[in-house]
């Protein structure tokens, strides 16, 4: 009974630890706000374990585009700004996982595409570890889902 006490005690200050680690690492603005590759048109979504690039087009001009989706992603909980501007037509966040804190990151750049309209390039990807179970690609698609219903497209 007392080495399963022990036990219990060892794991629970693990976990602490790996919360505590989770929520304090420094996450450094030059290494993550960086412009993603832009996919292939033909084939808009790229999945790994841990990331999703994304590429939607709208006929909505730039500005317009990334403040809204700006809007939308400030909007989520436990996301906040890393890096870049409205104006800069890139912007970096970082989103925490709800009970550990595991930060993940993603990247949105809005520009005018050659039809007069905006491509959209969202990429969100994991910070830590080798799979986030589909958090990332789940959260970009609902961003994305977002914007197309909030700009009527």
């Amino acid at each position: 009974m007392k080495l399963l006490f022990i036990g219990a005690i060892v794991v629970a200050a693990l976990i602490g630890a790996v919360m505590v680690y989770a929520r304090t690492a420094r996450i450094d603005p030059a290494r993550w706000h960086v412009a993603p590759e832009e996919p292939d048109p033909t084939a808009p979504d790229i999945d790994t374990a841990n990331s999703r690039l994304s590429l939607r087009s709208f006929d909505t001009p730039p500005a317009a585009v990334q403040s809204a989706l700006d809007a939308i992603i400030r909007a989520t909980p436990r996301t906040s700004l890393l890096a870049g501007s409205v104006d800069d037509a890139m912007i970096t966040y970082v989103t925490r996982s709800g009970v550990f804190g595991f930060p993940d990151i993603t990247t949105a750049v809005a520009r005018a595409d050659d039809r007069g309209g905006t491509s959209v390039i969202v990429f969100g990807r994991a910070v830590m570890g080798y799979s986030d179970l589909g958090e990332n690609a789940r959260r970009v698609d609902g961003w994305l889902g977002a914007l197309e219903a909030g700009l009527g497209e």
